[in-house]
């Protein structure tokens, strides 16, 4: 999945891909940014990704590094 920066990420369109099979891998570039992320600040997509996560109690794996080292996420 691709969010780009002007848009904001579909909580609806998570569920819709949540309901196709109980396992499933989600890989994507949200442009989300959240303290619980390692980013410096908080976004409306880093609040939306981070609430489904919390919701759906799905895992995050993999590393901590970011796609791009921008200003908002170091």
């Amino acid at each position: 999945i691709y969010v780009s920066p002007q848009k904001v990420v579909s909580a609806k369109l998570l569920d819709e891909i949540q309901t196709l099979n109980e396992n499933f891998l989600l890989l994507g570039d949200f442009n989300a940014h959240h303290l619980d992320f390692d980013c410096q600040k908080t976004n409306k997509n880093g609040r939306v990704l981070f609430n489904w996560v919390q919701v759906q109690s799905i895992a995050i794996i993999g590393n901590d590094d970011a796609t791009y080292e921008g200003k908002n996420c170091d």
